[in-house]
């Protein structure tokens, strides 16, 4: 739930309520172009997010943090 945004990369439903997930399904498969939309604006995020640099240059700004606090220096 944190990454869809219902109604514009997704549906969310609520949990044991599979009368909802039945009609969001429903609604993609008569909304065809809607169910594209989504699934695009979803991919954007997913790659604007997670991107494989992206994630790595976050994780090395933490350690480089943590070894600052740790040691009183930067790194290189």
């Amino acid at each position: 739930r944190e990454e869809v945004v219902d109604g514009a990369r997704g549906f969310l439903v609520p949990v044991r309520d599979p009368e909802a997930l039945a009609g969001a399904v429903s609604y993609l498969i008569e909304h065809p172009e809607a169910a594209r939309r989504m699934g695009q604006a979803g991919q954007v995020r997913a790659r604007s997010l997670y991107d494989e640099n992206k994630v790595l240059e976050r994780q090395w700004r933490v350690f480089r943090s943590l070894v600052r606090k740790k040691i009183g220096r930067e790194i290189e």
